[in-house]
């Protein structure tokens, strides 16, 4: 074709009409007095719903960045967004502190009013990307306590959420987003394979048409940022989700931002544009996101100023002060003893980080037959579950769901159970081995002592780890060191009941093998036309259950003494001493 040639102007199509979907009223809801959050100025609704679910005052962070994100000015529907417009913010605090609801608020009341006319276009307002699967069904949980006075029952929701994550079945986020939603919350791959139209069809279309406009998405939220760019995250799907959202308002939230990452987001408020590449994987992906000029605001423990520069030299927030952090110094083959001694010292909810799989599944039948079989006293079951990359889905949702009902939960987790999760009343974390670095250091530990309660960390450290423990303590003050009474009466007491769970476990392990290979010879005979000596196979597996039942009986007694250090007596007990280990506050004693 001729360049000089003239070219016919094309008719323009007119756009396709967007289904509208009729929206139910808010239900009147009772107002709010004195609430702390009305100085905000927040929707009626959501001061009632925060009242419901007994949020009552604000954290640091979320009264630092809720009148820096509350209060754009509005603009024309279909307008193109101006500097003015434009909202970026990126918040450093330590875990939890209220992140969640820091981005959520605002989100949710840009939303309302549109929300508030009968019958309205959906189309995705806000798009969230957390780093674990875990972290999106929580926040899609926080939101439906949000949104529980809102919507109503049986009917189409004022405003809807959606959960976009990997591990689940596709056909079922598959239906959600062609209803339409007004929020997504997802993880970077699924996130990413939506958008370029991997197995969502019909889907992608209608997302392409609810973000074809000149807006674009409004609001971005990239929560746990830099966990989002670690080592094994997902930077390339990150970067086309920016390039594809073009989002007016980016929310940035991290506990542990790197120092140079934040040095580098305050060149680029001075200089405006950067003037060079930088290495740090999370300043990098700042780098992408358009004009990226952000609000900072830091808020840690030791700082009562969110404006000023991170708390500590290395760019980590500080350990909540209401944390008290131990260490522990012993042999690698008395970390199990250790363990097992805490568990039992410290009955309550607690998170106990692993450094492989394969730790899980040697510890996760042990611990179970301790603290939880038919020879644990009923009094004293703590139920243990496993957390871990390789499980499925549901089970890892089923797992956090039974944690979290029971007061003395135990989970044994790698670290994708380190960031975001947000589980009520975790009493302790221990770290089985020293984390791998000071930030995972602080996403471990942040899982307890959350606003404001306090907690316990524990690191069990053996020789080879001293250099990596060493590390830590570089970075945060040395714990003190964990006064254990694990004197020689104990430890053997311990070293008892723990080689007999393992010989209740192996023998377990040779019943279930014993029956396969029963019902494999058995249906082999059969083929075969030969004859199967039933009775010798059944006689050896009877034999063997006999004895696994004994061993059971010698657990069971086992756990029903007492642990009692040297130099106290069991059989002359001064009321003092009787009420300590009544309580268990003595070496082990659980009522």
């Amino acid at each position: 074709m001729d360049p000089n040639e003239e070219v016919e102007e094309a008719t323009p199509v007119e756009p396709k009409p967007k289904s509208t979907r009729p929206i139910p009223p808010i239900p009147e809801l009772p107002p709010v007095e004195d609430s702390e959050w009305s100085q905000f100025g927040l929707h009626d609704a959501l001061l009632y719903s925060l009242s419901a679910a007994s949020f009552t005052t604000p954290t640091p962070v979320q009264a630092a960045t809720l009148p820096k994100t509350l209060h754009k000015p509005k603009r024309a529907k279909k307008t193109k967004p101006t500097a003015a417009d434009k909202l970026d913010l990126m918040g450093i605090a330590q875990t939890g502190s209220g992140k969640t609801l820091a981005y959520l608020l605002p989100i949710l009341q840009s939303l309302l009013p549109t929300a508030l006319k009968p019958i309205r276009q959906r189309s995705l307002d806000a798009l969230i990307v957390v780093p674990t699967r875990e972290l999106a069904t929580q926040i899609t949980s926080v939101l439906s306590t949000l949104l529980k006075p809102i919507n109503t029952p049986g009917s189409p929701p004022v405003i809807s959420v959606g959960t976009l994550v990997g591990g689940m079945a596709i056909q079922k986020q598959q239906r959600i987003l062609a209803r339409g939603v007004d929020i997504l919350v997802g993880t970077p791959g699924r996130v990413w394979e939506f958008l370029q139209d991997y197995n969502f069809g019909d889907a992608k279309k209608e997302f392409e048409e609810s973000v074809d406009e000149a807006t674009r998405i409004k609001w971005l939220v990239l929560d746990e940022a830099d966990r989002l760019v670690a080592k094994n995250g997902s930077f390339s799907e990150l970067e086309g989700i920016i390039r594809v959202a073009r989002a007016s308002h980016r929310l940035v939230f991290s506990a542990s931002m790197d120092r140079a990452a934040l040095m580098r987001t305050k060149k680029k408020i001075m200089q405006k544009r950067p003037d060079q590449k930088d290495p740090n994987m999370l300043s990098a992906l700042l780098d992408r996101l358009p004009d990226f000029s952000p609000q900072v605001v830091n808020v840690s423990s030791d700082s009562d100023e969110p404006e000023k520069s991170v708390s500590k030299p290395n760019g980590l927030s500080s350990l909540p002060s209401t944390l008290k952090a131990y260490v522990y110094p012993c042999l690698p083959n008395q970390k199990d003893l250790v363990l097992y001694y805490f568990l039992l010292r410290h009955p309550g909810r607690t998170l106990v980080f692993l450094p492989s799989i394969s730790h899980i599944r040697r510890l996760l039948p042990l611990l179970c037959t301790l603290l939880c079989s038919s020879s644990t006293p009923a009094n004293q079951r703590q139920p243990v579950h496993a957390l871990h990359s390789s499980l499925p889905q549901p089970t890892r949702l089923s797992a956090l769901q039974q944690f979290t009902k029971h007061p003395k939960g135990v989970l044994l987790a790698t670290d994708v159970a380190a960031r975001g999760l947000d589980v009520a009343d975790i009493g302790a974390v221990i770290h089985y081995c020293p984390a791998e670095s000071p930030a995972a250091y602080l996403h471990r530990c942040g899982r307890t002592a959350r606003a404001g309660a306090s907690g316990l960390t524990l690191t069990l450290v053996d020789p080879v780890e001293s250099k990596a423990a060493d590390a830590l303590w570089r970075a945060f003050k040395e714990p003190e060191r964990w006064e254990s009474e694990m004197d020689g009466r104990v430890t053997e007491a311990l070293k008892k009941r723990v080689a007999l769970a393992r010989n209740i476990e192996g023998a377990a392990h040779k019943i279930k093998k014993a029956k396969a290979d029963g019902k494999w010879m058995k249906e082999a005979a059969e083929v075969l036309g030969v004859d199967y000596e039933e009775e010798e196979h059944e006689g050896k597996g009877k034999q063997a259950a006999r004895q696994d039942e004994r061993m059971k009986d010698q657990l069971a007694t086992l756990l029903k003494k007492p642990l009692v250090a040297r130099g106290i007596s069991t059989r002359y007990l001064d009321t003092a001493t009787a009420q300590e280990m009544l309580a268990g506050s003595l070496c082990g004693i659980q009522q």
